[in-house]
C-alpha cells in the first residue's frame, strides 16, 4: 500500500507541490499589499522603524557569526552578552531582570511545595509545574493577606520575599532560565538559529515596552496604573469609586504584578507578559515535542506561532491576554499528557490531571474569554474519551484522576483563589461576575449596587449581518484585507492558517492522509469551532487577541498532521519559510498603541522613558499645569474628566472618564442623565477634582453642558487654568445646594425614571432662573411620533414653536436674570403605548425630559 501511495505522490507531485507553493506566495502578496504598503507604509519609513530594522539586522548577522564560527557554549553565552547589551541600551535591563529574578521566585516557592507535596514523582518538564504551584500558593497567600487589609504594593512585596527565603529551606534548583540556556548549548546549529530568532522576538517585545511614541489604550486605561486603579490604602478589595466595568472584571494577573508596579516605569509592569511571552513560547515547543515532533521541527513552528502580531505584539502591553494564554496552553499540555499517560501500561500519571485542572480553574481569574475557551477544552477532553471509549473506559478514567489529598488540596487551593477574585467583584458590584450573565445573578437573589446596573452579554454590542455574501466579506477582510477591522489590523492574526487548512483538505480530499480518532484535533476541535463563530458573527472582526488560544491550538495540531507527510517535507517547509519575514515585518511596525519599530538607542543613564513620555505628553495637550498640581498633592484623589482618554488617564490621580463611565456599554450613561443624577455619583465615589477642556468638541455635549455649569456656579473653586483645560475642586453637597430647588414640576410631569421623565401633550414647571438668566432643556422625540411641534409658553405668553426630530435634543432660552417665570410645553403630537402595541403603559405620553437646567 506504501508503494502505491509513492507512485501516486510521484505522478501528481508537482502539481501538488506547485498549488502549495502557489497558494503561500498569494498569502505572502495579499500581505505586502494589503497591510504592509496598504495600512503600514508610512510607520515603514520611520526612523524608529528604520534605525530598529538596522539595529535587528545587526544582532541577527552577530547571531549568525556567533553559530557559525563558535562552538559549544561560546554561541549562547555570546548570543547572551549581547541581548543583555539590547536590554542595557533601551533602558529595560533593571525592568528585565528584576521580572526574571521574579519569576524564578515563584518557581522556587513551587519546587519548595512541590517536594513536600510530590516526593516520589518528578515531572520530565519540572519548571512549568513548579510556576504553576508557586504562582497558586503566592495568589492564595497575596488574597489572604489582602482580605485582611495588608495587600499594598509592600505588603506584598513583602510576602513574596518571605515565601521565596522560605522555599531556600528545602533546597535550591536550577532556575529556570539557566536550564533553558543549558538546553541551547546542546542545539545543533540549525536548531540554535531558529532558537536565535525566537530570542529576538522577546528582546523586540523587551524594547517596545520602553517606549516614546505611544502605549495601548487598554493598558493605560486600567493596566499601567494599578496605583490609581486598583490598590487603596489596604488592598485591591478596597472599592475606589471606579465605574466602567474593566475596573472590577476579575484581577488574578493584576494582582499577580503589584510588586512590580508603582515604581515609576510602566516598563517593569509590561516586562511580566514578556516573561509569559517566554513561557508560551516554552509551553508551544513542549507540546509539539510532546506530539512526538523532532527539535527543528518544533522550533521552527514556535517560530512560525510565536511571530504572529496577534500573540507576540501583546507582550509589550499590560493586559491579561497572555496571563490566560499561557495558563489554558498548559493546562492543555497536561491533559494531552495525562491522556498519553491512561495508554501505558505502567499506569496514569494523576498529577498530570490536576495540573491541568488547576491551570484551567486560576485562567478563569484572567481574561473573560477563559470563561469560554476553558470550558471548551474541557468538552473536547469528553469527546475524545467517547471517540475512543474503546480504550479509555470509565473506570480507567477515573482511576487516572487519583483522588488524593495532596492533589485535592492543592486543587480546593485553586478554587479558592478564584472564589477569592470573584469575592473582590462582589464586594465592589454586589455580583460575583460583572457585568455578564446580570440577568442570572438577579434570579439566584443578588442585587447590583449603585451605580451599576444589570447586564447581559450583547446588550449593547452592535449585531452583524448573516448574509452569506457579508460573511465571506468579514472573513475575506480578517485573512487577505483588515485594514477595515481597526481591532484586527493591530493585532493581526496571520494568514498562515489559512495554508494549514488548505493542506488538511487537500491531503484529506486526495487521500493522502487522513485524521484518525486518536488525533489531537478532537480535542481542540470545539474550540475551533468557537473561532469560527467568532470570526463569523463578530462586527469588525472583533479583537485579533480574542483569537489567540483556539489559533494556536489549531496551528499546533496541523503542524502535526502536516509533518508526516515526509513526501512534501521540503515544500511545506519553504512555504512556511516564506510566512516568517513578512509575520517579521507585520509585528514590526504594528502595535495595539499604533507605535512602531524600536525606540532609539539611550545611555544607561539617561532619562525615564516613561517620564519622558508622559512629559511630552502633557505638554503638547495642554496639561502640564495640572499634572504638576495633582503630583504636588502626592495624593491620589478622585477625578472625572472629559477629553481624550488616552491622555487623562495617566494623570496622577484615580481618573475615570466620561467617555467610558458615560457610555452605555461600559459604565452607565443614567449617571450623566440630569444634574441631580450626576451630582449623586459624585458624591458616592468622593470625587474631588473635575477636569474638563476649555470649550466643547461636541462630544459628549450634554455632559459638558452638566460639568460647565458646576465651574461656573458659585462656590465652585477653579484651581489651575491650563492652556486647554481646567481643573476644578468641587464639594458633591455644595453642587446639590447650588442647582437645587431651582424647578417645580407642576401638571403633566411624570415620575423621574431614573434621569428621566415623560411629559404629557401638556406640561407645566416653575423655574427660578440664576444669574445668567438661561434655561436649558435636554430631552428626546421618541421614534413613535416621528416629528413634533411643540409651543413653549413664558408666563401664558407664546415664547416660541419648535420643531423636534426623533431622537435626542437641546433647547435654549435667555429669560430674566433670578426672576421665578411658568414655563408650558404644549406639543401636537401624543401616544399611549398600551393602544399602539408598544407595552401596558396607559398613560399619555409625548416626549421625554432628561433635564432642565438653570444657569
Amino acid at each position: 500500500m506504501k508503494e502505491v501511495f509513492l507512485r501516486r505522490q510521484k505522478k501528481h507531485y508537482f502539481l501538488l507541490a506547485g498549488s502549495i507553493i502557489l497558494f503561500s506566495l498569494l498569502l505572502q502578496f495579499t500581505t505586502i499589499k494589503n497591510i504592509l504598503f496598504k495600512v503600514y507604509k508610512w510607520h515603514l519609513v520611520q526612523p524608529e522603524t528604520i534605525h530598529g530594522l538596522i539595529e535587528i539586522s545587526l544582532i541577527s548577522l552577530l547571531f549568525l557569526i556567533f553559530i557559525l564560527f563558535f562552538k559549544g557554549f561560546w554561541p549562547v553565552f555570546l548570543a547572551t552578552i549581547v541581548s543583555v547589551l539590547f536590554l542595557i541600551f533601551h533602558g529595560v535591563f533593571l525592568a528585565a531582570l528584576l521580572c526574571l529574578f521574579y519569576f524564578e521566585a515563584i518557581i522556587s516557592i513551587g519546587r519548595s511545595i512541590s517536594n513536600y507535596f510530590f516526593k516520589n514523582g518528578k515531572d520530565h518538564n519540572q519548571y512549568l509545574v513548579f510556576f504553576l504551584i508557586g504562582f497558586l500558593v503566592w495568589s492564595f497567600v497575596a488574597i489572604f493577606c489582602s482580605f485582611f487589609n495588608f495587600g499594598t504594593f509592600n505588603d506584598l512585596r513583602i510576602v513574596t520575599l518571605i515565601l521565596t527565603f522560605a522555599s531556600f529551606f528545602n533546597g535550591f534548583n536550577v532556575p529556570f532560565f539557566f536550564s533553558v540556556y543549558k538546553k541551547m548549548i546542546r542545539f545543533k546549529r540549525n536548531e540554535l538559529l531558529i532558537s536565535f530568532f525566537l530570542l529576538l522576538l522577546v528582546l523586540i517585545q523587551f524594547g517596545k515596552t520602553n517606549t516614546l511614541i505611544a502605549y495601548e489604550y487598554d493598558s493605560v486605561w486600567y493596566g499601567l496604573r494599578p496605583e490609581a486603579v486598583l490598590v487603596g490604602d489596604n488592598s485591591f478589595f478596597d472599592n475606589l469609586g471606579y465605574l466602567s466595568f474593566v475596573h472590577v472584571y476579575p484581577k488574578l494577573f493584576e494582582l499577580f504584578i503589584i510588586p512590580l508596579s508603582n515604581l515609576g516605569n510602566y516598563s517593569y509592569i509590561l516586562s511580566v507578559n514578556v516573561i509569559f511571552f517566554i513561557l508560551i513560547i516554552y509551553i508551544i515547543y513542549s507540546k509539539l515535542r510532546e506530539l512526538e515532533l523532532n527539535k527543528f521541527q518544533s522550533l521552527f513552528f514556535t517560530s512560525i506561532i510565536s511571530c504572529l502580531p496577534a500573540l507576540s505584539n501583546m507582550a509589550s502591553t499590560a493586559k491579561t491576554d497572555l496571563f490566560s494564554t499561557a495558563l489554558i496552553l498548559l493546562g492543555s499540555l497536561y491533559i494531552w499528557r495525562w491522556i498519553n499517560s491512561l495508554k501505558m501500561d505502567n499506569g496514569a500519571k494523576h498529577l498530570y490531571f490536576w495540573v491541568s485542572l488547576i491551570s484551567f480553574v486560576l485562567s478563569l481569574g484572567g481574561k473573560s474569554t477563559s470563561m469560554l475557551y476553558t470550558p471548551l477544552i474541557i468538552f473536547g477532553v469528553i469527546i475524545y474519551f467517547i471517540a475512543n471509549r474503546s480504550l479509555f473506559g470509565l473506570k480507567k478514567v477515573l482511576n487516572g484522576i487519583g483522588f488524593k489529598w495532596n492533589f485535592m488540596l492543592l486543587f480546593s487551593i485553586s478554587v479558592i483563589v478564584f472564589l477569592g477574585i470573584c469575592y473582590r467583584t462582589y464586594r465592589i458590584t454586589g455580583v460575583p461576575m460583572y457585568p455578564i450573565v446580570g440577568s442570572l445573578w438577579k434570579s439566584l437573589g443578588f442585587e447590583v449596587k449603585y451605580p451599576f446596573i444589570t447586564k447581559n452579554i450583547g446588550d449593547t454590542s452592535a449585531s452583524a449581518s448573516f448574509k452569506l455574501t457579508d460573511i465571506m466579506d468579514r472573513w475575506y477582510h480578517m485573512f487577505f484585507d483588515p485594514q477595515p477591522f481597526a481591532h484586527v489590523i493591530m493585532l493581526w492574526t496571520g494568514n498562515v492558517i489559512l495554508l494549514l487548512i488548505f493542506l488538511f483538505l487537500i491531503f484529506n480530499a486526495f487521500n493522502i492522509k487522513r485524521i484518525s480518532k486518536e488525533d489531537f484535533l478532537l480535542l481542540i476541535f470545539p474550540v475551533f469551532l468557537a473561532w469560527l463563530y467568532y470570526g463569523t458573527t463578530m462586527p469588525n472582526g472583533g479583537d485579533g487577541n480574542v483569537y489567540q488560544i483556539p489559533l494556536i491550538l489549531a496551528m499546533i495540531v496541523l503542524f502535526k498532521y502536516i509533518s508526516t507527510v515526509f513526501q512534501l517535507r521540503k515544500v511545506l517547509f519553504f512555504s512556511l519559510l516564506l510566512f516568517l519575514p513578512m509575520q517579521f515585518m507585520t509585528m514590526f511596525v504594528s502595535h495595539p498603541s499604533w507605535s512602531y519599530g524600536l525606540p532609539p538607542l539611550q545611555l544607561p543613564i539617561s532619562e525615564n522613558n516613561t517620564q519622558k513620555y508622559k512629559s511630552n505628553l502633557f505638554e503638547y495637550n495642554g496639561l502640564s499645569n495640572i499634572e504638576n498640581y495633582l503630583r504636588k498633592s502626592e495624593s491620589m484623589e478622585r477625578c472625572l474628566g472629559l477629553g481624550d482618554d488616552i491622555v487623562l488617564n495617566q494623570l496622577s490621580c484615580r481618573m475615570e472618564t466620561v467617555n467610558t463611565s458615560a457610555s452605555d456599554y461600559l459604565g452607565n450613561s443614567q449617571v450623566f442623565s440630569s444634574m441631580d443624577s450626576l451630582v449623586e455619583y459624585l458624591k458616592w465615589n468622593h470625587t474631588q477634582y473635575i477636569i474638563m477642556p476649555k470649550s466643547s468638541s461636541g462630544d459628549w455635549s450634554f455632559v459638558y453642558e452638566l460639568l460647565n455649569q458646576i465651574r461656573n456656579a458659585s462656590g465652585i473653586d477653579l484651581i489651575v487654568h491650563d492652556s486647554k483645560y481646567d481643573l476644578i475642586e468641587i464639594d458633591p453637597n455644595k453642587i446639590r445646594f447650588s442647582f437645587s430647588n431651582n424647578v417645580e414640576y407642576l401638571d403633566g410631569w411624570y415620575d423621574d425614571e431614573g434621569g428621566y421623565r415623560w411629559i404629557n401633550k401638556k406640561a407645566t414647571a416653575i423655574i427660578t432662573t440664576g444669574n445668567q438668566g438661561e434655561v436649558s432643556i435636554t430631552g428626546s422625540l421618541p421614534e413613535t411620533l416621528k416629528k413634533a411641534k411643540m409651543k413653549v409658553y413664558i408666563n401664558d405668553s407664546l415664547y416660541r414653536v419648535e420643531s423636534l426630530k426623533e431622537g435626542p435634543f437641546q433647547l435654549k432660552y435667555d429669560l430674566d436674570k433670578d426672576k421665578k417665570v411658568e414655563i408650558r410645553l404644549e406639543l401636537d403630537k401624543s401616544f399611549i403605548p398600551s393602544q399602539i402595541g408598544t407595552g401596558d403603559d396607559e398613560r399619555e405620553l409625548s416626549i421625554v425630559i432628561n433635564s432642565v437646567t438653570v444657569y
